[in-house]
């Protein structure tokens, strides 16, 4: 109220609870009234005009209004600068203390000078406002100028000028990172473009423009309606270039819906003949990241290849990133590493040159991806530093969003669990304003491999069973959905989705979730014991061994190294000497990567191994039991602490088994063992000859040993 009413009494009173609207109409009326009727025409534009008054702006408004009603002739002689004195001097003005120019003092005092105009004065005084600010040429009042031609009738000539300025306003609102205002200013201009007959290909280009704000804005549901509505804008006004267009608003978004939309799109666009090259390749480069994403990688790698070449032609920066980015989706084999490696490099490069910061954290991801499998830690930490500068300087709803996830991938990584969920949850949170299903649906599987990892279903995220009910059959969804059944206790119903997967194997290389589906598949082969699954899945995933780093996505989640997962399907295979060499292997590759979840697995699983050895290694799986342990506790992993606490009672029990000897009798042994003379023994030990001399009689007879030469000898072998 104190805003409005700036505390003046008369208005306060004129706006307080059941006052009626005539009291403030009163209120301006006898406010006014102190001016001369020249006067009041001078203040009346200048509250059309707006809060704030320019006096050159509205000097020239005045000037172009056409000619007064009779009862106000010679309102032009008088100056503004004394009509606007006058208006102060009655308490209408005050002086803004910053620029020393005039505004209303009170904003209920302007919209009531406004409400009291008849409509002819108002639509010609915004037309004179109009004018004035065009003739300025203040790129500010975009703004405003449209708002005024809005206001100033509704002739075609009119409307279209608004349309116009709106569509002006909207690209500076752009280029502020405005993207809320500039949208809404486009619906406008769209708006005032329906209301008159005008070219299909403007429609078209103004939807095309309002698709691109919704989709900086993050709203990629209104963004598809927009592009298809500019498509079939565009097709009526025989324009391919801007059907074209339209299918290449939506960049690095492929959830089905979206997918379904483009690819028609995409198509609708390629049937135009003269596209020109740069446009042929950036519409043949969105065709195929959406073809590979569905799994049709050899397809979409022809695809991919023809739009590299069109824009190597084009010599187009910008379509030889997208064609760099439609490549970089068929790369599903452990040997393009480099490629992805040397593609990302270019992209990020070229991309923050031309501005283009959503393209550019895209290379960066593909380097992270490709420095984590090859334990290129440097790469990691100069990438993972790219993208938050570029998110942080970016108003981009899906920088944001890339951001997170990425945070949430490390985090998961190193074993910090609260943190990681955080991540994933705000990331959720921007995913769902965008309308994104599949965004959304990464903070799921994040969750279910989070509650996998440490064996605890009450980590599992909020809205789970809805999200798994929702989602499409596919194996990636499926294989995360059996291990959660495993997980929760639903044994039956785990094994059932399990033996569906494995009906699929081998699982085919070429799809881009391939290593995805068979390295979550370790861990139920293991629960399941399925020593014929793992030789398959050990021989798929074997080529992947020489990468010594982490498996992964940075918008989902990464995992230690493979050794691991080939390690544990050796034990299930029954090849005990392998599964040892790549559990020993796994140990100092995951901590090089700081993978300390993957670390107390592998020190868990070696130790179980080991615990069927050797003397020497059963020493050593009681060393790595504990460590495992101690490593559960400190990470918050339950499940791992559960079993190795079993392991550890296990290894006890068997140390109880097969030992014999009395813990002194034990001390007497190893000595003995390095053929010491009684009377050596008795001096290390601190006892007398006789004693020592009883236990190794005792320690001869337990261990069914003749003489002390073939005690050595059997103590040594074991």
């Amino acid at each position: 109220m104190h805003k409005r009413t700036g505390g003046l009494p008369l208005l306060v009173a004129a706006v307080r609870a059941g006052s009626e609207p005539a009291d403030l109409a009163v209120v301006v009326s006898g406010l006014l009234a102190a001016l001369t009727p020249a006067q009041r025409v001078i203040v009346e534009a200048a509250a059309v005009l707006g809060e704030a008054i320019d006096e050159q702006i509205l000097a020239s408004a005045v000037a172009d209004r056409n000619g007064p009603p009779a009862d106000q002739a010679g309102w032009h002689d008088q100056g503004v600068a004394d009509a606007l004195a006058g208006a102060w001097r009655g308490g209408l003005l005050a002086v803004d203390a910053a620029t020393r120019r005039y505004r209303f003092a009170h904003a209920l005092i302007r919209d009531g000078i406004v409400d009291r105009l008849d409509p002819v004065t108002t639509r010609a005084l915004h037309r004179a406002a109009a004018l004035a600010l065009e003739a300025s040429a203040d790129a500010d009042r975009a703004g405003r100028l449209a708002m005024h031609w809005r206001q100033a009738g509704t002739d075609p000539d009119t409307r279209r000028a608004a349309g116009q300025w709106a569509r002006r306003a909207a690209a500076d609102a752009r280029a502020a990172r405005a993207y809320d205002d500039s949208a809404r200013l486009l619906g406008e201009a769209l708006a005032d473009m329906s209301l008159v007959d005008g070219d299909g290909a403007d429609r078209a280009g103004v939807l095309i423009e309002l698709a691109e704000a919704e989709y900086l804005a993050g709203r990629y549901d209104r963004c598809l309606e927009r592009c298809a509505d500019a498509a079939d804008a565009a097709a009526a006004a025989g324009r391919g270039d801007l059907v074209a267009r339209s299918a290449l608003v939506m960049q690095n978004v492929t959830f089905p819906q979206a997918a379904e939309i483009l690819s028609r799109l995409c198509q609708r666009a390629l049937a135009y003949p003269h596209l020109e090259l740069d446009l042929h390749a950036r519409v043949l480069a969105q065709l195929a990241t959406l073809t590979a994403d569905s799994g049709r990688v050899a397809h979409a790698e022809g695809l991919a290849r023809e739009a590299l070449a069109l824009a190597a032609q084009s010599g187009d920066p910008l379509a030889e990133i997208e064609a760099a980015h439609a490549r970089e989706m068929t790369l599903v084999r452990p040997g393009d590493t480099a490629e992805r490696m040397r593609l990302g490099d270019l992209v990020a490069d070229r991309a923050e040159a031309l501005g283009r910061p959503l393209a550019a954290l895209m290379g960066h991801e593909w380097r992270i991806h490709a420095a984590y499998l090859s334990a290129r830690f440097d790469v990691v930490e100069d990438a993972a530093a790219a993208i938050e500068r570029l998110a942080r300087r970016s108003a981009l709803p899906l920088a944001q969003w890339h951001l997170q996830r990425l945070y949430a991938a490390r985090t998961l990584l190193a074993g910090q669990f609260a943190e990681s969920a955080g991540r994933s949850r705000h990331a959720f949170a921007i995913a769902r304003g965008s309308g994104d299903l599949t965004a959304m649906s990464m903070h799921y599987a994040h969750g279910i491999h989070l509650a996998c990892v440490r064996g605890d279903p009450a980590s599992l995220p909020d809205g789970y069973r809805e999200a798994l009910a929702a989602a499409p059959s596919m194996p990636l969804v499926n294989v995360q959905h059996a291990k959660l059944l495993e997980l929760t206790g639903s044994r039956p119903e785990a094994r059932a989705m399990y033996d569906a997967l494995c009906d699929l194997l081998p699982f085919p290389a070429e799809h881009p979730a391939w290593m995805a589906v068979l390295t979550q598949l370790v861990e139920l082969i293991q629960r399941f014991d399925d020593a014929a699954t793992a030789e398959i899945v050990y021989r798929q995933l074997l080529p992947v061994r020489p990468y010594p780093g982490a498996l992964g996505s940075s918008t989902v989640y990464f995992m230690g190294t493979i050794s691991r997962n080939l390690g544990e399907l050796a034990e299930v295979s029954g090849d005990r000497a392998t599964a040892i060499e790549l559990l020993r292997e796994a140990l100092p590759r995951n901590r090089a990567i700081g993978a300390w979840p993957d670390m107390a697995l592998s020190l868990l699983g070696l130790a179980r191994l080991l615990r069927n050895g050797d003397r020497a290694e059963r020493a050593e799986a009681a060393t790595l039991t504990r460590d495992a342990l101690d490593l559960a506790v400190r990470l918050d992993m339950p499940g791992t602490m559960a079993a190795a606490g079993r392991l550890a009672a296990q290894i006890a029990v068997d140390r109880d088994d097969a030992d014999p000897l009395t813990s002194r009798e034990r001390e007497v042994a190893v000595l003995l063992a390095e053929a010491m003379s009684n009377r050596q023994i008795a001096a290390r030990l601190v006892l007398s000859e006789r004693t020592v001399e009883s236990h190794v009689r005792s320690i001869l007879a337990k261990t069914q040993c003749a003489n002390r030469t073939e005690f050595v000898a059997k103590w040594n072998q074991s």
